[in-house]
């Protein structure tokens, strides 16, 4: 089943899954409605590998309940074993009593219009 129940869990299998480099785990915390799959290849090339350290994680409410922005920062070996700082940050949005990561494309978004070349 997509997202979770609680939005901590899914911040948690997110973070789990960088670590692991697994996509299709951050794929399952993604509607259906979103393409997410370079998203969620961008992310795993940015952080993923590392086991993370000294992790702070700030959920900033939104205008609306349904919607919060994740931060997220710690620390991670190196490859010369030294202390690496990290940040990332994450959309959730919690539909029909589900939250889910907010990665990706709308699958249904009209592409625009191609560009005249001079």
């Amino acid at each position: 089943m997509r997202g979770a129940v609680i939005k901590e869990t899914l911040v948690d299998a997110y973070l789990h899954a960088l670590q692991q480099k697994d996509e299709q785990a951050i794929l399952l915390l993604v509607p259906e409605t979103l393409t997410a799959q370079h998203a969620a290849q961008a992310r795993i090339e940015q952080l993923g590998g590392h086991v993370f350290h000294q992790v702070r994680i700030d959920y900033v409410p939104q205008a609306h309940p349904q919607w919060v922005r994740v931060v997220i920062r710690g620390v991670y070996a190196g490859s010369q074993n030294e202390q690496v700082e990290f940040s990332d940050e994450i959309i959730l949005h919690q539909m029909d009593s589900r939250w889910y990561l907010m990665l990706g494309q709308d699958r249904n978004a009209v592409p625009p219009p191609p560009t005249s070349q001079p």
